[in-house]
């Protein structure tokens, strides 16, 4: 082999390997985004059946009658 393609082969190898860690680095990162948006898509579930929850409580209450706190 000589010098020229020993040194393509090197930067190819170089190459490679850097992209390999990039790809490894980036699937990581989309991991970590994915379960972050499982946690905010609960949390927002969550807050949703609370809000409902106190709709309908606030439903229940007739409109003429005062909270039971005056």
């Amino acid at each position: 082999m000589d010098n020229d393609t020993r040194e393509r082969l090197e930067r190819l190898e170089t190459r490679l390997a850097w992209q390999d860690e990039t790809i490894d680095a980036l699937e990581r990162s989309v991991v970590s985004l994915q379960e972050a948006l499982r946690l905010q898509q609960d949390a927002l579930r969550y807050l949703y059946r609370k809000l409902n929850e106190q709709q309908s409580d606030d439903a229940q209450l007739p409109a003429h009658e005062k909270p039971p706190h005056y």
